[in-house]
């Protein structure tokens, strides 16, 4: 394990190097899991980039990155920002630096109602998580189909069946965007006594928008990046040794 954070370090060094000795070239390594079992758990071994064109000085582990897009309507506001696969030691003991993917990734939708003119309560947010196959679902999608999904948080604990959400995608009726749909939230909390609803409508632009995001982020969430990157650093290893 020390000897392959040596080489992952060993690596990064080379290409800060590489890409200080080339003119306006940048050198575009694969992220590289440098330490598992803590957050940030990756470093970026690509130079910023001036406004000039030239890199600009390395500067090593990135703290935490946050993402997300969010749509703003008249009645209430929607996010969307992704959530990160986690990963465990492949055998109990963990020393072989194995790792596989113990919790998908998901991508995480938070409502907010408005409450004047362009502000949004998101302090009373409501969230939605989205699976890898639910993404899958909305992925596939046609202008003329709807969807519903149902989640229960405390489903198999002693609370199942106090909180309920659910998500509704339907065609707008009567749109002149013929792909637009409504989203709509519906969530039932027996313990917080809240019961709420969220409406959204959708252009064809916006959904097209949130389309290609889910193609994008699918196989991030599967850990899928994590496996080639894997590769890519045994083919590094092997060329260094070599």
């Amino acid at each position: 394990m020390v000897r392959a954070l040596k080489l992952v370090d060993h690596f990064c060094k080379l290409a800060v190097e590489s890409s200080s000795s080339s003119s306006g070239l940048l050198v575009n390594m694969p992220m590289l899991v440098k330490d598992s079992f803590s957050k940030p758990r990756t470093i970026s071994s690509v130079p910023s980039i001036s406004t000039s064109g030239e890199p600009l000085p390395f500067s090593g582990q990135l703290g935490r990155i946050f993402a997300n897009h969010t749509f703003y309507k008249g009645k209430a506001a929607l996010r969307m920002e992704p959530v990160a696969p986690e990963f465990c030691p492949l055998n109990a003991g963990g020393d072989s630096g194995a790792l596989k993917i113990s919790r998908a990734g998901t991508l995480m939708l938070e409502f907010a109602h408005s409450v004047g003119e362009r502000k949004y309560d998101w302090n009373k947010k409501q969230m939605f998580a989205l699976s890898v196959t639910e993404l899958g679902c909305l992925i596939s999608l046609s202008p003329n189909e709807s969807c519903e999904f149902f989640h229960d948080p405390l489903m198999g604990k002693s609370g199942s069946g106090k909180i309920q959400k659910v998500l509704q995608l339907t065609p707008r009726p009567n749109a002149s965007d013929a792909s637009g749909y409504f989203i709509r939230l519906k969530v039932s909390n027996k313990i917080a006594q809240i019961e709420e609803q969220f409406n959204m409508p959708i252009t064809k632009a916006e959904f097209t928008l949130m389309r290609s995001a889910f193609n994008y982020v699918l196989p991030y969430f599967l850990g899928w990046h994590a496996f080639a990157n894997s590769i890519s650093i045994r083919e590094q290893a092997s060329t260094a040794s070599g």
